[in-house]
């Protein structure tokens, strides 16, 4: 499949805010920017740009199987997620598990249970470290699992229509779930705990999905022309001023609206990106080594909490060898496992998925989305 130009180098600064957030949170000490109103680069900003990064690629990926086949396998989807996703992240948690003894940091065998399983987010008690940041990858396997099913349910059902007022419901379904919930919960770890539940990260998701679904539509593309003329503006609202009324308000501004602004940001971020990979962003977006680490961004995110957490206390976990081993590891997973995986994949699809059957007629009028 050919490469949409600049998502790369988004996941590239995804992965940067996540270990620069991660890196001034293990040392408040040495910076304490909540003295400015600002806790800038939290590490979650990071995360929420990879949620729309997915739910724009798969949803697109996935509009593209449909309008060529006029159907979703979702066993192929299932089968290429599984051999993108799972061979690195169970390499990182055989370290953890045969290594961490020797650091001692021994991991339990539920946390250990709760991370091959993806279902960390769900269990109240997880609290080792190494795989806290875990949570994000549940939610991201927890939309792998059941968006492509709504969809192409949707689809089959109302078209595409149907299936934008789907992921439109759901953004703003998202927000109503994190007000209704926060009040009734007095308990701040339990607060924690519904934080990281699918439901209250779905509107990052969906906006995504929703973009990939309505772009081309004359309303999407008015709305895309109004809000980025001012597209200089977006990456100060989401990194500064969406940030510091964040902190200045609290969550009666995150949890509601915040996170809604935040998603139209990013979103059309990207989009004018994508669409604009000759100018000077993009062609930042684009350069080469830019590009690398987003490609590696997954293995990045896997091991880097393991080098940056401050409950590490051995040696990789310290300035600059942590960054040093993160990169080393992530340029193994890359190189060995992960082409390795990708190589295993592509062997066996053909054989495994050569008869598989169109599941779902296609409708009338769907064209293909542009490459």
């Amino acid at each position: 499949m050919k490469r949409i130009p600049s998502l790369d180098g988004f996941r590239a600064i995804s992965i940067a805010v996540v270990i620069l957030g991660h890196l001034l949170n293990g040392r408040r000490n040495r910076f304490e920017l909540h003295a400015f109103g600002w806790n800038f680069l939290d590490g979650g900003l990071g995360v929420f740009i990879f949620f729309v990064i997915s739910g724009y690629l798969i949803t697109t990926l996935l509009l593209r199987e449909y309008d060529k086949n006029g159907s979703i396998s979702l066993k192929r989807f299932y089968f290429r997620r599984f051999f993108r996703i799972v061979p690195p992240l169970y390499a990182y948690i055989l370290f953890v598990v045969l290594i961490g003894p020797l650091a001692g940091l021994r991991a339990e065998p539920k946390e250990v249970l709760v991370a091959l399983t993806f279902t960390r987010n769900l269990d109240f008690h997880a609290h080792q470290f190494m795989f806290e940041h875990f949570w994000s990858l549940c939610i991201e396997e927890q939309f792998y699992l059941l968006w492509p099913l709504a969809l192409l349910l949707a689809l089959h059902w109302k078209g595409r229509k149907g299936a934008t007022r789907l992921a439109i419901a759901l953004i703003i379904l998202a927000p109503i779930f994190r007000v209704a919930t926060y009040p009734l919960i007095h308990s701040q770890p339990f607060r924690h705990f519904i934080d990281g539940l699918l439901p209250g990260h779905m509107d990052a998701l969906m906006f995504g999905c929703w973009a990939s679904l309505a772009e081309k539509t004359p309303k999407f593309e008015l709305l895309y022309k109004r809000v980025t003329r001012f597209v200089w503006f977006l990456p100060i609202w989401f990194f500064g001023v969406s940030e510091y009324l964040t902190i200045r308000i609290g969550n009666e501004y995150s949890l509601s609206i915040g996170q809604t602004l935040d998603g139209i940001a990013v979103v059309f971020m990207i989009l004018w990106a994508t669409r604009n990979a000759d100018s000077i962003a993009g062609r930042i977006l684009n350069w080469r080594p830019v590009v690398h680490i987003g490609v590696i961004s997954y293995s990045i995110y896997i091991w880097q909490t393991w080098f940056l957490h401050p409950a590490n206390h051995t040696v990789v976990a310290q300035l600059p060898w942590n960054l040093l081993c993160i990169l080393a590891a992530a340029e193994f997973s890359w190189h060995v496992i992960e082409r390795a995986s990708r190589w295993m994949r592509d062997r066996w699809e053909p054989v495994l998925f050569a008869s598989s059957r169109q599941l779902v007629p296609a409708r009338q009028g769907t064209t293909a989305i542009p490459e």
